[in-house]
């Protein structure tokens, strides 16, 4: 977990809606959501201040400054308060209480830790134990420095020497007794109840040194995370003259050099008392000390450096270093937190310790700091050496410090001079360090960054993904090369090997890296020490490359040595094998060297190709273990095969010969004074710039070569003219465009006859057709020219009209985003992937093209704390979080590409931005620029961003920001290989809009550009049309005859369908929603209503007639469309009402709390899912005094168990919201047959005789006794459905815990033996016989087999009709077995035939209605009562559900304990506790982030039978239907009513269709219709309108897993404790605080709401226990 705060989210939502008071300081409040500085302050753009010019004024910059931090230190300071040391002490105190009570000279052998023993290869480990020396507190505690969140006290426990020897130095035996000492320590501790748990874990990350956490039984709410660490101590254990950096004590193998590291991981333990009384004694009353350590800690976090062993570099060499005497002086002079801050971060890399001469100076308000990195002192050591209190002499210390720099890139000697502090710190960790304080402390100067840095500095967090260029994933699990010679040498193989691929890397990627970062955190929480490393590779070693420029980044050709130096040369083939070639230069040389061939667009590649290549060569390494974050996102570019930027550099070519034509044009009246490409094209940030069309050739040349498939629609290129000055011009506006368009048609028949280029010309637009471009000519005028140079007057620019002002605009923003290109290659690559991702989430309707340059030009100007980005991913990730976490409601951004801006145009930005936001508090919705984004040519925001994005837009796209940012993150982090999961970033959810329209792929203006088609699944159809077959985006074969003049007619110049159908929509519905669309080629059109679609009526029907008609409106107009373009005939392919509609016609009724609720508190415990088995496990929890939220995906709770409106004007949903009703289902049966023959069975025996006997006498005698006999195995079940399986409690060690446990176990099973001995013998037998036998077996032996057989279809009224056109039962023909056999075949792909469908026929009779066995009943309101019901009880009880709150993800902390969820929206939920009712498969494998869960776990759960047979058909009828077999008796009632049909063994996945085919969809229902027809003929006549839900439609809409209604098979091996996998049928988890309550854990499907209440009560337990 990071220290210190994260960056405050800054959505509208998150901040005040008032404005600061420009003349108030600014204040934090909260978790440091704070009002922003006063606008007034401006943000600055001026270049880097250097050192020696680093003023700071007192007045103006250190005391908003100090108010700043001193805020923050309130936000991450512990409160030592008697509360706090009272718990501190109280801890510390039964831990020593634990130890003191184990037995002296208790025999301690190697079997204790054995795989750690075999591990480190020590031998002579064996000791008797003895109490520790003593046992004190040191750390931050000490000092009073703690930093939340990560609450830790450091515990020394000095080992005792009577354990050890006086050669245990050797051979790892002190680090094997010193293991062996904590896991005695850690068995006792476990044995008490006063500790809630205690875990492994390693000192800075060093594997061979563990330590323990103890966590507290109970911690206050307010110090989440409180823990203990013990650390081991050796003070004076051994001889520090044997542990010398030049000594080898590894006398093993064929180690025969010195092992310095092994002997510094040793003297950190002889020494770490003695430094941190040193440290005490240095921060005894020193205040500032104190808060410049807690903000070196904060800063560590905030700028990735969280690693430990660099955080060692911190909290311990920073310490010492604070302590020299020079910068003591300063500290004490100034007494200021800001220079103390600065300071800190400088001191820690850059200050030369002895050198008197480079020591700081204050000298009143002025620091001068001429503390430059001297190179001279880093590469002799540093050492705290100091004359007065020195207990060795200058010369020893000296030697000391250049022994350690044989060994060590950084040294920085303790002072003894034994131990190399740094030891640790490689030189690239270092390097990468010192680059990071050299950013910080350029932030710090105060025209750099607004505020002085501060944000940048403590609050935005540089974490690994976003920082660098390049991530680097290696999977090394299983590798044995990482630890072929031994785990532990000098250093440790995980060392090593990081060591090894930052040096391959290095030299393979040579001057293109800055920075290279290796890190493998390889201890898991979970880890058991004991068993040794063996488990230590699961987690990937992760690589960071920070790019030196693009420009050499990109190189194609690296030379190598010359031929003639033989040494180098050789070499150099030896590390670059088969890639190395002897190459002739044009200057004549010759020399090795290695070519990376690729095309000009897939330079970014090589990168990648290095990076696989060396690591394949030195490491052996497959590409399918190495992951390398380059070319993931290049799907979203690609237009056919290629990415069309390929094309450029033609369209560039073409614009040349075009200019050069347009300046040689001597008959037109004015010449052309200049020419200017305006199009995003020319500038490398199209998405998709166009490609020579075939077609496009100039008169009397014939056709190119053509490909299969030619466009109709091209793509304009916009152009700008210039003509020369004229008096002249008509001052109308409309005249003067008028004048113009005469000028361009001019134009273009000059160009015609001069060049035989064609010129097609419209009312408003002149295109010039040729080299394969289509190019739109647009004249500036001269009026315009006047205002970009500054010279018309207040009268000259009001007459200068709208067009010239946005040609104006976009003549200055082209020429800027050209340089801008020119300075940053990889901008063009940013921009285009930002531009995809708005458009394909639908924004293009509210996001200029040029807003969002805007954007992206910003991550490279002003790029702190990170540098500018040199890769596509880093920078688009950058890009989505700037988006999201900008504070848009209180700065505007300012873009200054060519550092124009002076300090008056800056104030003048804010002076606009300050009137923009005037009224805002009370119309917060109408403020124009939202997004202010500001420019040298456009100060006050009125280009790009004046009307849109409006508020509720930015919203909205804040909110999609920071949701693809998460998942970026994520993806870049957790190794995905496969393009699934980046697809799912330009995916954009279409239930989150009130109606969808979606358009026919195929029929759009550039199809390839849409990849997958979108679907929605929910709501219901209003209209659907069939495609054009006027128009084709291609051209077909017939079209292509005749001359090249003919066939130029079919081509369509800017002809884009979906803009014509928007525009018209605009147009026609301006009020009454707001349109959403891809403009880069979707087929998807999203509405928002903007207002309501009928004020006037109060009835809910009438809205929803007024909103139907609309629609059919909307429909309707796609004809309108065609009258225009006789192109475009109905694109459309059907429209959908979507969730948003449904949601709020049913919401009320849910009573769902509002979201916003969740992240204001720590809850109790939270339940994944609302149906009834998490309301259940809510109500229980709740009612025990938990506080505790419900957090429901869907619009409405339930679950399956819900009640839905099925079309417009059918309502199910009239509760009684007093109470729940059931009603018995009377009869419970219907079965009809074909020769007008029924059978009907119900809970009135007499009744059931007569039934049954009309088929069997025989069977009308047994069919009571069949009945008794299930009744008395139901009984006998009860009890085991109603408790929980008798588990192991996974992860129970102590021995208290053990013998509870196995009581547990023993009452559970002595009571199921006396149950059975109850039951006797035979019962038992039959019992078993039920159980294992197939349900055909079952009904055999009680009811009568017919040899002949005979075609049977039946269906039950209630919700069953078993479908496959017709079922042949051959050996069971009888209609009352018929009948009782389907409850063993319901939800299951088995038939009546299968082993062990006898128990899922008793679990569908185990059930009772209000005390009757049996006895199914009907819901008054349907099945959405039920969950009302126990919503209502658990809602009564404080539980807080709310609906529309998707999960994507569980926060596991780093001991892989649960502490809360992260919704789909961001919003972040915290508790320790949370339970699933979600199925197995989504809670493990969507929800736990991955690499958490053991491979064994994971593949049980993905292994569970999740194959399901149901679908539902929910029907409206306008009659009952009428049974031919019961002709008379059938009730005639007038009105309408709704059907339910429960099919049986429906596939998946058809073999004959898909589910996702309308047709298809709409066969299946008809054919079920037409089946009913031949029991009930007319049913389908009666049908006015249904609902189906199938396999993929159950698991899309209600997240059950393949559709399986019971979240897995209910089959012998997926009940009991083996639900739902072995080991882990208690409800726990492998995750702690993870809980599971759904139907995928025992007993198993139904609404009973079983799993609920035992999982609820398996967590009180859990709790008490703790």
């Amino acid at each position: 977990m990071p220290i210190g705060p994260q960056r405050p989210n800054r959505t509208a939502s998150s901040l005040p809606s008032v404005l600061p008071n420009p003349l108030l300081v600014p204040k934090f409040s909260g978790s440091l959501r704070r009002r922003r500085p006063p606008l007034a302050a401006v943000h600055r753009e001026t270049t880097p201040c250097k050192s020696e010019e680093f003023t700071m004024d007192s007045e103006s910059l250190l005391d908003p400054m100090r108010l700043k931090l001193k805020e923050l230190l309130k936000e991450v300071e512990v409160d030592f308060s008697p509360t706090f040391t009272k718990l501190v002490d109280d801890t510390v105190s039964a831990i020593r209480g634990v130890v003191d009570d184990i037995p002296e000279g208790l025999q301690v052998t190697a079997d204790e830790a054995l795989g750690f023993v075999k591990d480190v290869g020590a031998d002579k480990v064996d000791f008797k134990f003895r109490k520790p020396k003593s046992m004190e507190i040191g750390g931050s505690y000490s000092i009073h420095c703690i930093v939340k969140p990560d609450v830790r006290i450091d515990l020394f426990v000095r080992l005792p020497k009577e354990c050890f020897h006086e050669k245990d130095y050797l051979n790892y035996r002190y680090h094997a007794k010193r293991c062996l000492y904590l896991c005695i320590i850690k068995k006792y501790l476990e044995a008490s109840s006063s500790f809630g748990r205690v875990e492994w874990s390693s000192l800075q990350s060093e594997a061979r040194k563990p330590i323990l956490l103890v966590y507290p039984g109970s911690a206050p709410a307010d110090i989440p995370g409180f823990h203990v660490k013990i650390i081991p101590t050796a003070t004076s254990l051994l001889n520090k003259a044997k542990l010398n950096a030049i000594r080898n004590n590894l006398h093993k193998g064929n180690v025969s050099e010195a092992t310095p590291k092994y002997n510094c991981s040793i003297l950190e333990d002889m020494l770490m008392e003695e430094h941190s009384e040193f440290v005490k004694q240095t921060f005894l009353d020193q205040k500032e000390l104190c808060e410049a350590l807690i903000f070196l800690k904060i800063w560590c976090a905030s700028c990735g450096q969280v690693d430990e062993r660099n955080t060692n570099l911190s909290s311990n060499i920073g310490l010492h270093w604070l302590n020299w005497t020079s910068l003591m002086r300063v500290m004490k002079l100034e007494k200021t937190v800001y220079l103390l801050v600065i300071l800190t971060v400088g001191c820690l890399l850059q200050v030369p310790f002895e050198s008197e001469t480079n020591r700081i100076h204050s000298s009143s308000n002025r620091l001068v700091a001429p503390y430059a990195a001297n190179s001279k002192s880093w590469e002799k050591g540093l050492s705290f050496w100091s004359p007065n209190d020195a207990k060795v002499t200058k010369e020893e210390m000296k030697m000391r410090r250049m022994q350690h720099r044989q060994s060590f890139p950084v040294v920085i000697c303790d002072p003894s001079g034994y131990l190399n502090i740094a030891f640790r710190l490689s030189k690239y960790g270092f390097a990468e360090l010192r680059n990071e304080a050299a950013m910080t402390i350029t932030l710090a100067c105060p025209d750099k960054c607004r505020g002085g840095g501060f944000e940048e500095t403590f609050l935005t967090k540089v974490d690994f993904s976003a920082k660098y260029d390049y991530c680097i994933r290696l999977n090394l699990k299983g590798n044995a090369n990482v630890h072929a010679s031994g785990y532990c040498m000098d250093d440790e193989c995980w060392r090593l090997y990081e060591e090894k691929v930052c040096s391959i890397l290095a030299q393979g990627l040579q001057d293109r890296a800055k920075t290279v970062r290796v890190s493998w955190r390889n201890m898991a929480s979970n880890h058991r020490v004991e068993d040794g490393f063996s488990s230590l590779d699961k987690e990937p070693l992760l690589v960071g490359v920070t790019l030196d420029s693009v420009d050499k980044a990109l190189r194609v050709v690296d030379i190598g040595p010359d031929a003639d130096k033989r040494e180098e040369a050789v070499r150099y083939r030896k590390f670059w094998g088969e890639k190395a070639e002897l190459r002739r230069f044009t200057d004549g040389r010759i020399a090795e060297s290695t070519v990376w061939e690729c095309k000009q667009w897939e330079r970014h590649l090589i990168m990648k190709r290095i990076v696989e290549h060396v690591l394949s060569r030195h490491l052996s390494l497959s590409n399918e273990h190495v992951m390398v974050t380059s070319d993931q996102l290049d799907f979203s570019l690609i237009h056919g095969s290629q990415d069309p930027i390929s094309s450029t550099p033609t369209v560039l070519e073409a614009y040349d010969v075009l200019s050069k034509r347009l300046r040689l044009l001597k008959d037109i009246p004015l010449s052309i004074s200049s020419v200017q490409p305006l199009d995003s094209a020319f500038r490398f940030t199209s998405v998709f710039p166009p490609e020579p069309h075939p077609l496009i050739k100039e008169k009397g040349k014939g056709f190119a070569k053509l490909g299969k498939r030619v466009e109709t629609c091209v793509q304009p290129l916009e152009v700008l003219i210039q003509l020369e000055g004229s008096g002249n011009w008509p001052m109308d506006s409309v005249a003067t465009e008028k004048t113009k368009h005469v000028f361009l048609l001019k134009i273009g028949e000059s160009m015609e006859n001069n060049w035989g280029m064609t010129c097609v010309a419209t009312e408003e637009n002149v295109d010039m057709l040729f080299s394969g471009f289509a190019f739109r000519l647009k004249i500036l005028h001269e009026r315009g020219l006047h205002l970009l140079k500054g010279s018309a007057g207040g009268n000259r620019v009001k007459q200068v009209s709208s067009i010239d002002k946005i040609l104006l605009l976009r003549s200055q923003h082209c020429s800027m985003i050209n340089g801008l290109q020119g300075r940053y290659p990889i901008y063009g690559p940013v921009v285009r992937i930002a531009k995809r991702w708005a458009a394909s989430h639908l924004f293009s309707t509210c996001l200029a093209d040029e807003a969002i340059e805007l954007l992206v030009a910003s991550l490279f100007l002003k790029p702190w704390p990170f540098d500018a980005p040199s890769s596509r991913i880093t920078g688009f990730l950058r890009f989505l979080r700037m988006l999201s976490e900008y504070p848009w409601n209180f700065y505007p951004l300012i873009v200054d590409i060519n550092g124009d801006l002076t300090s008056e145009d800056e104030k003048a930005i804010n002076e606009n931005f300050m009137l923009s936001r005037k009224g805002c508090e009370e119309s917060p919705q109408n403020v124009n620029c939202a997004m202010f984004l500001a420019t040298i040519y456009d100060k006050q925001s009125e280009a790009w961003a004046y009307l849109s994005p409006t508020p509720l837009e930015l919203k909205r796209l804040v909110a999609y920001a920071r949701s693809s940012g998460n998942l970026l993150t994520q993806l870049i982090s957790q190794h995905q290989n496969d393009s699934i999961g980046w697809e799912r970033l330009f995916q954009t959810p279409l239930n989150n809009y009130d109606a969808v329209v979606l358009l026919h792929g195929n029929k759009l203006a550039h199809p390839e550009r849409c990849r997958l088609p979108s679907e929605v699944n929910q709501g219901f159809h209003i209209a659907q049309g069939d495609a054009t077959k006027d128009f084709n985006p291609f051209l077909a074969h017939k079209d292509m005859k005749g001359n090249l003049d003919e066939v130029k007619q079919r081509l369509m110049v800017d002809f884009d369908p979906l803009r014509c159908y928007i525009e018209d929509l605009e147009r026609d519905f301006p009020h009454i929603f707001k349109l959403w669309y891809d403009g880069l080629g979707g087929d998807a059109i999203g509405l928002t209503w903007t207002e309501s679609p009928s004020k006037k009526r109060g009835r809910e029907d009438d809205v929803k007639e007024d909103v139907v008609s609309i629609l059919r409106s909307v429909v309707d107009q796609a004809d309108n469309v065609a009258c225009l373009h006789s192109q475009l005939n109905q694109s459309l392919r059907y429209f959908t009402i979507e969730e948003m509609w449904r949601r709020r016609l049913t919401t009320a009724t849910g009573g769902a709390d509002s979201i916003r609720s969740l992240s204001t508190k720590k809850w109790d415990a939270i339940v994944i899912g609302g149906g009834h088995n998490g309301l259940t496990a809510a109500a229980y929890l709740a009612r025990s005094g938990l506080s505790v939220a419900v957090l429901e995906r869907r619009h409405l709770i339930g679950g399956a168990s819900v009640t839905e409106e099925l079309i417009p004007g059918f309502r199910e949903l009239e509760l009684d919201r007093h109470g729940l009703r059931l009603l018995k289902r009377n009869p419970s049966s219907f079965t009809p047959c074909l020769d007008g023959r029924y059978l009907m069975l119900g809970p009135d025996e007499e009744l059931n005789r007569a039934e049954i006997s009309k088929f069997s006498n025989k069977d009308a005698e047994n069919y009571p006794r069949y009945e008794a006999q299930l009744e008395n195995f139901c009984k006998f079940l009860d009890p085991i459905l109603d408790s929980p399986t008798p588990e192991t409690v996974a992860g129970s060690s102590s021995l208290k815990e053990r013998m509870k446990n196995g009581l547990t176990k023993s009452r559970f099973w002595a009571q199921c033996l006396r149950r059975a001995a109850s039951l006797g013998q035979k019962d038992m037998v039959d019992f078993m016989d039920l159980l294992l036998s197939p349900a055909s077996k079952v009904l055999n032996n009680w009811f009568e087999v017919v040899i002949y057989a005979w075609e049977l279809c039946y269906l039950f009224l209630f919700l069953h009709a078993f479908l496959n056109e017709r079922l042949l039962l051959m050996a069971m023909t009888e209609v009352l077995k018929a009948t009782l056999a389907t409850d063993a075949v319901i939800g299951t792909t088995g038939s009546v035939h299968t082993p062990g469908s006898g128990y899922v026929l008793l679990h569908h009779v185990m059930g009772e209605t209000n005390g009757d066995r049996g006895i199914w009943s009907y819901v008054e309101g349907g099945m959405g009562s039920v969950s009302l019901a126990i919503s209502k009880a658990a809602k009564e009880v404080g539980a807080h559900i709310v609906t529309n709150a998707e999960v994507s993800e569980l926060m596991v902390g780093d001991s892989e304990t649960v502490n809360g969820v992260l919704l789909a929206d961001g919003t972040r939920v915290h508790s320790s506790i949370v339970l699933s009712n979600a199925t197995p498969y989504r809670t493990f494998v969507e929800l736990v982030p991955e690499g958490l869960l053991a491979d064994d776990f994971l593949s049980a759960i993905k292994n569970i039978d999740y194959s399901s047979a149901t679908t539902k058909i929910n029907l409206a009828v306008d009659a009952l239907p009428q049974f031919q077999c019961c002709k008379g008796n059938t009730p005639l009632e007038a009105g309408k009513h709704v059907i339910n049909l429960f099919i049986q063994y429906t596939p998946y996945a058809p073999s004959d269709g898909s589910w996702k085919d309308p047709a298809y969809r709409e066969s299946f229902a008809k054919r079920c219709f037409s089946l009913i027809d031949e029991y009930a003929p007319g049913f389908s006549s009666s049908i006015l309108g249904y609902d189906m839900l199938t396999p993929p439609d159950l698991e899309r809409e209600i997240g059950l897993t393949g559709g399986n209604i019971f979240h897995g098979a209910m089959g012998l091996d997926s009940l009991f404790l083996m639900r739902p996998i072995k080991a882990w049928s208690s409800y726990r988890t492998p995750l702690q605080g993870l809980y599971l309550c759904g139907s995928g854990t025992h007993p198993g499907g139904g609404v009973m709401g079983a799993p609920g209440r035992n999982a609820a009560h398996i967590v009180l337990q859990d709790l008490r226990r703790k």
